[in-house]
């Protein structure tokens, strides 16, 4: 259950299965494992202002996909980001 986080985190670091790497804002209103209502474990997050994609999160969503075999990858925006404002303006 998503919500047993106790439980979950008794999970061996080894026996990680993220279905879904997320590339999402840091915006600490837009939390992926709240949006898509999964647990520990479950998602491979990667947070950066305004999803900006450079090396380091270009490499960790590699690692997802190649080392973690994580099949699906999601770019995940939302209104009003503050980022993308500041960049903007």
């Amino acid at each position: 259950e998503p919500q047993d986080v106790v439980g979950r985190r008794r999970v061996p670091a080894g026996g990680r299965h993220p279905f879904a790497a997320i590339l999402g804002c840091i915006d600490s209103r837009v939390v992926p494992e709240l949006v898509f209502d999964q647990g520990l474990g479950d998602l491979l997050c990667i947070r950066t202002a305004g999803q900006v994609l450079d090396e380091a999160v270009l490499g960790s969503l590699q690692y997802g996909v190649e080392e973690l075999r994580v099949p699906l990858v999601v770019v995940l925006g939302h209104e009003r980001c503050g980022a993308v404002a500041a960049t903007l303006g």
